[in-house]
């Protein structure tokens, strides 16, 4: 059976950041998984204890640091605070990198298998407990979950090449789009740059001044209201996540939905229906706005368009688009299908 150690090392990198003082076991972990299936056993029965013992600290409030998995799992009030299926996949990874101390015959699957049922273990932790626990102190609580796997599910051409980590952060008052995008600088220097934008803008049309991305709500239901609910239009005016090309694409495609067209020198929406059943002057009379209304606003080929003005202020227009942290409310299809 051929087993897949990059996508371990995938998983790896993208939790390391949350569980810092188990990074270092982690890595080794995963470097002796075909060399030395017995060390790695070992190394990860290492990190199972550390996050048990943070798990007890966070769970039960009492000193944990000298405890033994057996006797923290022996504390029926603390195992009564687990799902079952994680304890039973705490269980059968301590059961078996207990092999790897004392010496016992294992072999690569083994190491392996340990591995992917550590990893799910540790991602639960992170989604359901307070991960600040295994990181360093004073920092905020925050729990985040990913979203770029599923991102590329649904937009597997609009995505940045990029972007290397979208995640949906939660904080007990704040939600959060933490991305991560790669810079390269030069042949050899690989900088990673992470950013969070405040997700408070972004407004639900089920209720007046409801917020879509509730702190009362789950990290992981977010994070699925944010990959479902929010449409193509509503993400190239909340987010960085599209390249320049797709979010043409995406606008002009919102222009022909809603019967308009696109100015091609201040870039907004316009309509020239509307206006020609109410002002058929300006089509015909001296302006002669027919001979340009199938690529200009009105206003621009009168000369007053906002290009005219360049020093005018425009509160909630960027190059005739909605400003990306202007206030932005979302709608639902199933909202639209009432309305």
């Amino acid at each position: 059976m051929k087993h897949d150690r990059q996508q371990i090392i995938n998983r790896i990198r993208e939790i390391q950041p949350r569980v810092s003082d188990l990074a270092g076991h982690l890595q080794v972990a995963a470097d002796y998984l075909n060399d030395d299936p017995q060390s790695s056993l070992t190394k990860s029965r290492i990190v199972l204890e550390k996050m048990l013992q943070g798990l007890y600290r966070r769970t039960m409030g009492k000193e944990s640091a000298r405890l033994l998995i057996g006797e923290m799992l022996a504390d029926k009030t603390f195992a009564g605070k687990i799902e079952r299926r994680m304890l039973a996949r705490i269980n059968a990874v301590r059961d078996m990198s207990s092999l790897g101390p004392h010496g016992e015959s294992v072999d690569v699957a083994d190491a392996f298998r340990v591995m992917e049922d550590l990893l799910d273990l540790l991602e639960w932790y992170i989604v359901t407990h307070d991960h600040v626990v295994l990181s360093h102190d004073g920092l905020e609580a925050r729990q985040s979950v990913d979203m770029l796997t599923k991102l590329k599910a649904r937009y597997p051409s609009h995505l940045r090449p990029d972007l290397i980590a979208v995640r949906f952060v939660q904080s007990e008052r704040r939600c959060y789009l933490e991305t991560t995008r790669l810079d390269s600088a030069g042949e050899e220097l690989r900088d990673e740059i992470t950013s969070r934008r405040d997700l408070a803008f972004v407004m639900s049309s089920s209720g007046h001044e409801s917020r879509l991305f509730s702190p009362d709500s789950t990290v992981t239901q977010n994070a699925q209201r944010f990959v479902s609910d929010l449409d193509e239009f509503s993400i190239i005016n909340c987010t960085d996540l599209f390249t320049e090309e797709a979010e043409e694409k995406i606008f002009r495609a919102e222009a022909d939905r809603r019967g308009e067209k696109i100015c091609e020198e201040c870039g907004r929406f316009y309509s020239t229906r509307e206006l020609y059943e109410h002002h058929s002057e300006y089509f015909n009379g001296p302006e002669n706005y027919g001979s340009g209304s199938s690529k200009y606003c009105l206003e621009c080929w009168l000369g007053v368009g906002p290009n005219d003005f360049p020093d005018a202020e425009e509160s909630d227009q960027t190059n005739g688009r909605p400003e990306k942290r202007g206030l932005w409310t979302v709608v639902k299809k199933s909202d639209a299908e009432q309305s």
